[in-house]
C-alpha cells in the first residue's frame, strides 16, 4: 500500500504524543513493507526529526502563520499526494492541513482515516474558531472517513458528547519500541546534572493542559515533609517555565526543582531508569505515552484518570489520581511510604506494556483496517 500520514507536526523536540504517533506508525508501516509517506508543515522541523524520519519520504509545508499552523496552500503538491495514496491517515482534528487533505480525498475518492487524539474537547484558546469549524465541517470530516481511530475508550465518549457518529471507530492505543531502550547505563549525566537526591520525573511539554503547575504544587507540600526528594521536569517550554521557576524560587526550593528543556535518547531513559516513578499531572491527555516508557523501563507511575490509561492501577503498576494537586499530592506520597514496592509494580507495568502495547502491534493493526477500507473502496469502483 501507498500510505500517506497527514500531521501538523512530526517534531520530536517541541511537539506531543500526536507527533510521536505519527512517526512511530509511519516507521513500522514502512518496515512492514509499504510506502509510507508524511505530510506535514516545517515549523520546528529540526535536525534531530530529519535524521528520524530519514528512511521516511517527508514532504514539509511552510506555515504563513506562527500561531494557527496554516501551511502554504501547494494545492498541487497536496492533491498529487493524495491522488497517489492507497489510503491516507488524518492525525489530530484541528488543522487546516488535514481540512486541505479532507477536500482532496473527497475530491480523488480517497479512503481516509481520522485520528483526534484527544483534541475532540474544545478546551483552551480558540473554543468560538473551533466550534464555528465543528459545525460547518468538523462534523463531516469525521462522520464521512472510513473510520475513526481513537488511542483511548475516552474518546468514543467524546465522539457521542458532541453529536458525531462515525461509521466505523476503531480503538488502537498508543505504543513503545520495546528495543529502544538500553538495560542500564552510567550514572555520569546524573552526576553532570547535579542530581544526587533521590527524584521524581515529569515528561512533557510546560503548558498548562500538562498539569506541571499541579505537580509543583503538590511537590511544595511533600518537600517539607522529605528533605531528600527532588523534582525532575523534561520538556519544552510552552509559556509556564518562568512562573514554575519563580514558584520554586519563591517557596526556597530552585535547588531542588531541575528544569531540563527537551532530552532525548539515552538520557531520557537514563532519567526515567533512575527516578523513582514518573508523574503525569495532566488536566487532559489522549493515553500517555511517556507512561508506557517509564512502563518499558519497570518504572511505576503516578497518573490522573484523564490519561486512558487507567490499566495502570489496575495491574499494580502505579496509581491513578484525581487532576488536581491535592490528590497528586497524596499519590505521591502514598507510593513514597510504600518505596519498598516500587521494584515490583514498575515489574508489573513492564509486564502490561510488553504485552498490549508496541508500536510494532499497533501499526499491524492500522495495516489491517487500512486493507480492509481499500478492498471495500474497489468494492465500490466497481
Amino acid at each position: 500500500m501507498n500510505i500517506l500520514t497527514v500531521v501538523e507536526t512530526v517534531d520530536i523536540e517541541s511537539a506531543g504524543g500526536s507527533a510521536e504517533r505519527a512517526r512511530q506508525l509511519a516507521l513500522h508501516l514502512k518496515t512492514l513493507g509499504h510506502q509510507s509517506t508524511i505530510l506535514t508543515t516545517s515549523v520546528n522541523y529540526s535536525d534531530l526529526t530529519r535524521s528520524t524520519l530519514a528512511e521516511l519520504q517527508v514532504i514539509t509545508l511552510r506555515s504563513m502563520f506562527n500561531r494557527f499552523w496554516v501551511p502554504h496552500p501547494r494545492f498541487m503538491i497536496i492533491g498529487k499526494l493524495i491522488k497517489n495514496s492507497d489510503v491516507v491517515h488524518i492525525i489530530n482534528h484541528w488543522t487546516i492541513l488535514g481540512l486541505l487533505s479532507y477536500i482532496f480525498c473527497k475530491a480523488y475518492n480517497k479512503p481516509y482515516f481520522i485520528s483526534p487524539l484527544g483534541s475532540l474537547i474544545i478546551f483552551g484558546r480558540s473554543k468560538i474558531l473551533k466550534r464555528i469549524y465543528n459545525l460547518i465541517i468538523g462534523r463531516k470530516i469525521i462522520t464521512n472517513s472510513s473510520g475513526c481511530i481513537v488511542a483511548t475508550l475516552n474518546e468514543v465518549n467524546n465522539l457521542n458528547d458532541l453529536g458525531i457518529y462515525p461509521e466505523h471507530t476503531f480503538h488502537i492505543p498508543n505504543g513503545v519500541n520495546e528495543t529502544k531502550y538500553p538495560v542500564k547505563m552510567s550514572n555520569d549525566y546524573l552526576d553532570a546534572l547535579g542530581l544526587h537526591n533521590q527524584y521524581i520525573v515529569f515528561i512533557g511539554r510546560l503548558n498548562p493542559i500538562k498539569g506541571p503547575d499541579l505537580l509543583l504544587q503538590a511537590f511544595l507540600t511533600i518537600a517539607d515533609e522529605i528533605d531528600n526528594l527532588d523534582l525532575v521536569l523534561i520538556g519544552p517550554d510552552e509559556g509556564m517555565a518562568e512562573e514554575l521557576k519563580e514558584t520554586a524560587l519563591i517557596n526556597g526550593l530552585d535547588s531542588r526543582v531541575h528544569f531540563l528543556g527537551h532530552v532525548y535518547g539515552d538520557n531520557k531513559t537514563m532519567l526515567i531508569q533512575e527516578s523513582l516513578f514518573l508523574v503525569v499531572p495532566s488536566r487532559r491527555e489522549a493515553m500517555s505515552i511517556v507512561a508506557l516508557e517509564a512502563g518499558i523501563l519497570a518504572k511505576p507511575v503516578l497518573l490522573t484518570d484523564v490519561c486512558g490509561f487507567n490499566e495502570v492501577q489496575d495491574v499494580g503498576g502505579g496509581l491513578v489520581v484525581k487532576p488536581d494537586h491535592e490528590s497528586i499530592y497524596h499519590g505521591i506520597k502514598t507510593l513514597i511510604n510504600n518505596k519498598e514496592e516500587l521494584g515490583v509494580m514498575g515489574q508489573r507495568l513492564q509486564t502490561l506494556v510488553k504485552q498490549n502495547y508496541l508500536w510494532s502491534s499497533a501499526a499491524t493493526e492500522h495495516e489491517k483496517i487500512f486493507k480492509s477500507a481499500m478492498s471495500n473502496q474497489e468494492l465500490r469502483c466497481e
